[in-house]
Formats: C-alpha cells, structure tokens, sequence
C-alpha cells in the first residue's frame, strides 16, 4: 500500500471527523452518517472522473461541463457500471463553486440524494428484511445538524475539505485492499453498542467497498 496516499486519506477522515466534533456530533450517529457518505461521496466523484478519463484523457472537469447532452449521455454508455453515474452539476467541483450560497446545504443533500436516485436501480444494497439502503440519506445535513444555523457552515466545511484532496489512478489501482484499510481506520472510534444505526452505516461501508472492487 502506499503510505503517502494512506496518510493524506487518513488526513482528510480525521478533518471530516473535526468538522462534525465542532458542530457538536462527536461520537454520534449523525457524525458516523456524515463522515461515511461524505467519503462516499467523495469517492465516487473521484472514480467517475477517473473513468471518463480512462476512456478519453481530454474529459477534464472542464470539457464535461462543456459537452452537449448527447455527448454526456454517450460518455455515460462507456462508463457503463464501472462506477456510479454522476452528472456535470453533482460533481465535487460544481458544488465548491456554489458554496456561498445561502442554502449551499441544501444544494449538497439534494444532490447527493439524486445520485442515489439516479443509481439505485445498480448501486444499493438490500438487507435481509428486503430494505434498500441507497447510496445516501434524502436529507444528510438537515436530518443529522440540528442547529439550523450550523448547517451551511458544515456542507461548506465538507465541500472544501472534500475538493482539497484527489484520488488518482495510483490508490483507484489499489482497489479493495486500499479503501478496506481506509474503512478500518475510519469507524476504531465508534462504538458498535452505541445504541445507534450502526447498520445502515456498515451498509453505506458496503457500497463503498464493493464499488472499490469494480474495476
């Protein structure tokens, strides 16, 4: 494994985990719900562009957001379901863009909740009672920040800290190995006899690593 690449993952866990301590979640499930599919999140933007650019060196952020519909759509037919589908405004870099907004919060659930529409037919997970676990929760921030005014400043906290770091091709080659050590790390401070969802979360951990595994 790569340590450089371990470490800076690992910065950017802690980071997350700081940006939810503040907001008063330390230790619960709000900030176990957060840090996972902020990750989550996080790691499917940067597979998605990884991919296009697998198939074209020349689709940048840039010239994604420059093509036509026709063209995307083509894109998304060769990416097939080598990772979820992300459209130009769901993608990391779209957002850190809009992050003054004065409800950037909800733009960051909203979007994140129509990613997991838009792939929940390939990217979900049932559970043996037959409940699907999507890719994300409908209302990540507001059901899980209650301060109101604490909000806007924790979707833009994640926005940044999320848009600071790539993955690239060298830990997306590390595949399953990598993000089940990243997993490892991200839950040793949570309690399992907390009392709280820790099974939805292990589902969202789920996802992830079985989408670490497609290649």
């Amino acid at each position: 494994m790569n340590e450089t690449y371990k470490v800076q993952v690992q910065g950017l866990v802690d980071d997350l985990k700081a940006v939810f301590t503040h907001a008063g979640l330390g230790g619960e499930a709000g900030e176990y719900k957060l840090l996972t599919q902020s990750f989550l999140y996080k790691f499917l933007n940067d597979k998605f562009l990884y991919q296009a650019k697998v198939l074209d060196e020349s689709n940048t952020y840039e010239n994604l957001l420059a093509m036509s519909e026709e063209d995307y759509d083509w894109l998304l037919e060769d990416i097939g379901t080598s990772t979820a589908w992300l459209k130009p405004d769901q993608l990391i870099e779209t957002l850190h863009r809009q992050q003054n907004e004065p409800t950037f919060y909800e733009t960051f659930e909203n979007t994140l909740n129509q990613i997991a529409i838009d792939n929940n037919d390939i990217f979900s997970v049932h559970t043996e009672g037959d409940t699907t676990v999507r890719l994300f929760t409908e209302r990540l921030i507001t059901d899980n920040i209650s301060d109101s005014s604490k909000r806007n400043e924790v979707a833009k906290a994640i926005i940044n800290l999320l848009a600071r770091v790539k993955f690239d091709e060298t830990i997306f080659s590390q595949g399953f190995d990598f993000f089940s050590t990243i997993f490892e790390y991200m839950i040793k401070d949570y309690n399992k006899d907390g009392g709280w969802d820790l099974c939805r979360v292990l589902h969202t951990l789920t996802l992830s690593l079985r989408l670490s595994q497609i290649s």
